[in-house]
């Protein structure tokens, strides 16, 4: 049996196969010009045929399916294989060429002229009594001096001898400028370019090894695999077997030792870009990248583009696999404490960077991060930024989408929080839900500001009496030795507005509205809020403590105080406020209705103005409207006493 004949196994595209490894579908054209060039060599002429792609496309089976192409033509087929553990090793292809051709092997290892010198009189020789093929699987890992020995045979051509070499783009190999060199030897090689499957050859390659299967799982194997002929082929040996039978269970264990080994000795900066890149996900710019993976831009960029030609990466602004099932394999390399602490960096980096906070949170919460502590700490931190830095509107849009996912309970208490107080400008009614089942899911040491929240969207809706008996729970809810001065001056604010509103309220303590009014101007004026002296709070250091301007603060509760000032003829450096409130940024539409309200009251009872404007209506959810107009304030359902009709 001739050395071709143990080599390589026949090949037949038709043939019905057992096993995906055993078939060379859907390389039809290919195989076509590779026997093309083989005739020609049987035909006592030459020629040099390199099969290119990148990692697990099939360059060794269409090699093997050549060899048997080759034995059929009558051509005697010399075939070696280098390999990335040997590539150091000088002269170790030359020498496995000399011995597959029954020759000794060349002894002059640092003589590169004299071993270039015999290795093409041996392989001339061996040739030289009908046309032969030489047959070289993954070419790339030539060490250097054999490099130069088959270059030396490539450039002066032997005829009847032809040389078929398997190439894989993206792996730099022992030199990669002799390789490129050796390639470009041969003034006319022919080059056989080798990708992954298309849809239709792979459910070709399915069919042949499940038989008819359904749609779906053609699909599903297509997608996890995306065409990869060595992928495909050893999820395929899994499937049957699988005790799940889901496709994007089946990882198999030899694709992370096949990628490593092709990474680890070709491009020793790919290995640590594809576990970043596992870890970061959709989320992984290369910048980012690089701070995972603790690379230069300049590294990072070079491993990107080499996973790509290795068809591993689909480049991009945010590179990505280009087979799920081999982001899975890394991704299970990692263990959970590396994987949260690389995911960690990234966002640290992201914020760093000034990413936009959605890009944050999605980043946090679609990885998982949001689950650790530290994680938790971080969305919540971004959330906080993000309304302080954005419209009412851009600002509950962004958080309603990060509610949406899947969060752990803390996480999602606070961005509830931060949704509802955003949403206490737009959607009242809303807003109360959500901060009902915020106080629901808080602890006790985190209740009561939410329970002031919660009393602002109630007194806002008009149900005084249920704002009013959370505010008066705020003091039992919280703990001994936590209770904060601030939060207990806006609790009493908030009641005393309250009662100025709605005299009716069971603690008020009158049913007189002018002695209603009475007590919140001698809660600001004459004190009581913080231990104030005998004059009382200054307005300044009122402003400070209510702040309506801001999503936290307690518009309806400045209003109303503010009115009562005005009754009580204590307008002094009020208009000053008022305009300063309705120049604030960020506000929405209800905290903005009432700040222009309350501006044009101010300019009507400083006689500023004499008529009032046009009336403007405002939504505020479950039915309740505020109507407004120069000089005048009034509610669908309650008028506060003060009201200019």
């Amino acid at each position: 049996m001739s050395t071709g004949e143990l080599i390589f196994t026949e090949f037949d595209e038709k043939r019905p196969f057992r096993r995906a490894g055993h078939a060379l579908v859907g390389r039809r054209e290919h195989l076509r010009a590779v026997r093309t060039a083989l005739a020609a060599v049987a035909a006592g002429d030459e020629a040099v045929i390199l099969v290119e792609g990148g990692a697990g496309t099939g360059k060794s089976a269409l090699l093997r399916a050549a060899g048997s192409s080759a034995h059929g033509l009558g051509l005697p087929v010399l075939p070696v294989s280098a390999s990335s553990y040997e590539a150091d090793e000088p002269l170790g292809l030359a020498r496995r060429i000399c011995e597959a051709a029954g020759t000794e092997p060349p002894a002059l290892v640092d003589d590169i002229p004299e071993a270039r010198r015999v290795v093409f009189e041996r392989v001339t020789a061996w040739a030289r009594g009908a046309p032969a093929l030489l047959a070289i699987d993954d070419f790339q890992w030539c060490d250097a001096a054999s490099l130069r020995c088959l270059s030396f045979l490539l450039r002066r051509g032997v005829r009847g001898l032809g040389v078929l070499a398997s190439l894989t783009t993206g792996v730099s190999g022992a030199d990669p400028v002799l390789v490129d060199e050796a390639q470009r030897s041969h003034p006319r090689p022919v080059r056989v370019r080798l990708g992954p499957l298309g849809r239709a050859e792979a459910d070709r390659l399915v069919a042949g090894v499940l038989g008819p299967v359904p749609a779906d799982l053609r699909a599903a194997l297509f997608e996890w695999t995306g065409g990869n002929p060595f992928l495909l082929d050893e999820v395929l040996t899994e499937l049957p077997g699988h005790p799940s039978g889901q496709v994007t269970d089946i990882v198999p264990r030899t694709v992370y030792p096949w990628l490593s080994g092709l990474l680890a000795n070709g491009n020793p900066v790919c290995l640590p870009v594809v576990r970043a890149l596992a870890a970061l996900g959709d989320h992984a710019s290369p910048t980012v990248l690089g701070e995972v993976a603790g690379l230069s831009a300049l590294e990072v960029d070079y491993g990107i583009r080499a996973l790509a030609e290795l068809s591993l990466l689909r480049s991009g602004p945010r590179p990505t696999f280009a087979h799920p099932v081999v982001e899975a394999a890394v991704a299970r390399q990692i263990t959970p404490h590396e994987l949260v602490r690389l995911r960690l960096v990234g966002a640290r980096w992201l914020v760093t960077t000034g990413a936009p906070e959605t890009s944050v949170i999605s980043y946090l919460v679609d990885s998982g991060v949001a689950d650790h502590p530290e994680g938790a700490e971080l969305v919540v931190a971004t959330a906080r930024g993000m309304v302080d830095r954005s419209p009412p509107e851009e600002a509950v849009a962004r958080l309603r989408d990060a509610l949406s996912r899947r969060l752990p309970l803390p996480v999602r208490t606070e961005l509830l929080q931060l949704c509802a107080r955003a949403e206490l400008d737009l959607d009242v009614g809303l807003a109360e839900r959500r901060l009902g089942e915020a106080v629901v899911l808080l602890g006790c040491s985190r209740r009561p500001a939410v329970l002031v929240d919660h009393a602002r969207a109630l007194h806002a809706l008009g149900r005084l009496d249920e704002a009013a008996r959370l505010l008066c729970s705020v003091d039992a809810e919280t703990p001994a030795g936590e209770r904060d001065p601030a939060l207990r001056d806006r609790v009493r604010l908030e009641l005393a507005t309250i009662v100025a509103g709605d005299p009716a309220v069971a603690m008020a303590p009158t049913s007189d509205p002018r002695d209603a009014v009475a007590a919140v101007v001698h809660l600001l004026v004459d004190g009581g809020v913080r231990g104030a002296p005998r004059h009382g709070l200054a307005l300044g250091d009122l402003w400070d403590l209510l702040t309506p301007a801001a999503p936290d603060g307690l518009p309806l509760t400045w209003f109303t105080a503010v009115r009562a000032l005005l009754s009580a003829g204590e307008g002094a450096g009020l208009l000053s406020y008022a305009r300063l409130w309705v120049s604030a940024a960020r506000q929405g539409t209800l905290r903005l209705a009432l700040g222009h309200a309350q501006l044009a009251e101010a300019l009507f009872r400083l006689d500023r103005i004499r008529c009032a404007g046009p009336p403007s209506t405002t939504c505020c959810g479950s039915g309740r409207r505020w109507t407004t107009r120069a000089g005048a304030f009034r509610s669908s359902r309650r008028c506060p006493p003060s009201s200019t009709r």
